[in-house]
């Protein structure tokens, strides 16, 4: 028995030390967020200054109730649903979520609602259809400056004669009340405008406060333009901009750097292109990068109109994270989410094996990521349509529309480990107990000889004690508790 039991110690060890060297990657799954969503979408995350989170989308908290479906979510930090907060005529969402200072602008139906610093309807902000001059019909994209006023895209019908803006617009500026702003211009297109976005502050001088923006349309403001081309502040079109794209497909998420280049993602064809792109890198003067690898990405196994680069996080380091709907990359295969870098060529390093599962619609099986969110600890959220996350390492089936991922320094807070763990009775049956306290929920893992996690139990904060009921077979156990933040604490446990 006890040459057994060396033996067994000997293999944990290893298996140990090769867990410690996966642990130390980032992007692993982080188990102990878990919500309860059911059905259809997540379209938007933010995290709110009380670490909540506030989500936006079409969702349901049960199986078959049409009456439980919400547009907006608040949720705790362990992504259990807060109660607290309560649907509509309180909230508002569906669409992109944007902070300003204490506050959050959400796209609610075809227009933008304000929403307080508890993600509850600011009335001081009105609905825009309340307002003179302005009717809603197709929303797109907003843009929210500093002091509050929007800029909204989309295609909608102004009845001001007094200034001489009736009929229909694709780009028209709010005040920080929701009114319409009569004292801009506002801008027509003979198509409605989606996706744009403002170059950052501090940008090169030629391009600070413009704009690159995205059209169904062939005109802008009488003038022939692409689908994706450049205006100045005042909304008029930089003619010095020019695009090699067609009017095909969609423009998912535009992302411009100082420099004046930027990133598109989505469905796109350069003009006279049979290609479908999903990602390319545009010059600062409009022209397509040749440094930048154009990869094919393609889906295989589940529904989708095109492969879409639904949103891109570009790092500290210039890599980039992408998520969307694609299946392979240039025929490596990268489930929604992938790391590209500067150059646009694959990381064969990172998110190797991960998977998402299919949410089906009753009609369609389909999956797909719609967004990444940077956390302030450092870690990330992804959401979108899907059941089952995979990480690589381990699969979780009971992940579903929302996870969160451990961050790049998740090995600095393991390398900087709390003392090891402590469990007794030890040696025992298998029922232990753990004195560990803590202050937000943590997964503990049981882990065999091979590395093969066999056991996983929540621990829920607030509790000094832990007991644990593994039921296994006779062995040597490694075990692991993440805690939140990615700090990893370690120990082993005999069962006789």
């Amino acid at each position: 028995m006890l040459m057994r039991i060396m033996h067994n110690v000997m293999l944990v060890a290893a298996a140990m030390a090769a867990t410690n060297s996966v642990a130390q990657q980032g992007f692993e799954l982080d188990p102990s967020f878990q919500v309860g969503i059911n059905s259809s979408y997540v379209a938007s995350l933010e995290i709110m200054q009380n670490d909540k989170i506030l989500i936006s989308g079409f969702v349901n908290l049960s199986n078959n109730d049409l009456l439980n479906n919400r547009w907006s979510l608040r949720l705790f930090e362990n992504g259990s649903n807060d109660g607290n907060f309560p649907d509509f005529p309180y909230t508002a969402g569906g669409g992109q979520i944007t902070k300003w200072n204490n506050s959050f602008y959400v796209m609610a139906g075809q227009s933008v609602r304000r929403l307080d610093n508890i993600g509850f309807i600011d009335n001081s902000y009105i609905e825009m259809n309340i307002g003179p001059y302005f009717s809603a019909l197709q929303g797109g994209d907003y843009h929210v400056f500093n002091d509050g006023r929007v800029l909204f895209s989309g295609q909608h019908l102004l009845d001001d004669p007094i200034r001489g803006f009736e009929g229909i617009y694709s780009l028209i500026w709010f005040s920080n009340e929701g009114y319409l702003d009569t004292t801009r211009v506002h801008r027509a297109s003979n198509g409605r405008m989606f996706e744009f976005e403002a170059f950052p502050e501090g940008s090169v001088a030629e391009v600070e406060g413009k704009f690159l923006c995205s059209t169904q349309g062939t005109q802008y403001e009488g003038q022939s333009v692409g689908k994706v081309f450049r205006i100045h502040a005042d909304g008029a079109l930089d003619t010095a901009y020019q695009s090699p794209l067609s009017n095909f497909g969609w423009v998912q998420v535009i992302h411009p750097f100082p420099d004046g280049s930027a990133l598109l993602g989505g469905a796109m064809k350069l003009v006279g292109g049979t290609d479908t792109l999903s990602l390319l890198k545009l010059r600062p003067d409009g022209s397509l990068d040749p440094e930048f690898q154009l990869l094919e990405h393609r889906i295989n196994s589940f529904y989708a109109w095109y492969p879409l680069v639904n949103d891109i996080h570009v790092i500290e380091d210039g890599r980039m994270i992408i998520v969307g709907d694609f299946e392979t990359i240039d025929g490596i295969e990268r489930e929604c989410i992938a790391m590209i870098h500067p150059d646009g060529s694959l990381d064969l390093d990172e998110f190797n094996g991960v998977l998402c599962g299919d949410f089906e619609n009753q009609i369609i099986p389909y999956r797909y990521i719609k967004g990444i969110t940077p956390a302030p600890d450092g870690s990330y959220y992804i959401y979108g349509a899907y059941h089952g996350y995979h990480d690589g390492t381990t699969n979780y089936p009971q992940q579903r529309f929302i996870s969160r991922l451990y961050g790049l320094d998740v090995g600095i807070a393991e390398r900087n480990a709390l003392p090891p763990l402590v469990p007794y009775p030890n040696p025992g049956t298998g029922t232990f107990t753990l004195e560990l306290p803590l202050n937000a929920p943590a997964t503990l893992e049981l882990l065999d000889a091979s590395g093969r996690v066999v056991h996983t139990q929540l621990l829920r904060p607030g509790m000094y004690g832990h007991t644990v009921q593994s039921a296994l077979p006779a062995g040597v156990y490694a075990l692991r508790v993440r805690e939140h933040g990615g700090a990893v604490r370690r120990g082993r446990v005999v069962v006789e």
